[in-house]
Parts: C-alpha cells; structure tokens; sequence
C-alpha cells in the first residue's frame, strides 16, 4: 500500500485513490454475492489484502547515523518502529 514517490504528490494520491476506489468494490460484490446466497458470512471472510513488513530488533553493533532523521518523517517512523516494507510482487496468495 506504500506505492512508490512523493507520498502527498498527486501521482501518488491517485495510485492509492484508485487502489482504495478497486478494493471498496471488490469488498462491494463479495458482501452482494453473499447476500445473493442467503449464507452468513461477511466479506473479510473471503478476501483479506495484506502489507508485508519487516520487524528488526536493536542491535549493539548496527550503524547509527550522525545526525538523527527529521521527526515525523518515513525514515524517522522506520528508524522509531524498527518496521520496514518488504517488497513482493506478487497479485495472488492462496
């Protein structure tokens, strides 16, 4: 869900409009179908998207740059939360 660029850039907001407007309907046919079906259920029961990531834990012997990164920026969340995105390209998992 991290698409790459300047995240407030415009190219950017409409990749993740888009990939919020896909999602919303995928969600919206499913919940239709199920009631179509009479069955109980909801449509998280049938289709979940996920944002892999990377956890580190501090080490004693890892790099720490001279100056600490500017507060509130991606590198500064990355650096406080030890949370990386992994990268896969992939468009299905079963």
């Amino acid at each position: 869900m991290w698409p790459e660029g300047v995240p407030e850039s415009e190219p950017v907001q409409d990749i993740l409009h888009w990939t919020r407007e896909t999602m919303t309907m995928m969600y919206k046919l499913i919940g239709e179908a199920i009631i179509e079906s009479g069955e109980p259920g909801h449509p998280r029961d049938y289709l979940n998207f996920f944002c892999l990531a990377n956890r580190e834990k501090k080490e004693n012997e890892e790099y720490l740059p001279p100056h600490s990164p500017h507060p509130e920026t991606q590198y500064w969340n990355a650096q406080k939360n030890r949370r990386f995105m992994v990268y896969v390209h992939s468009k299905l998992m079963i």
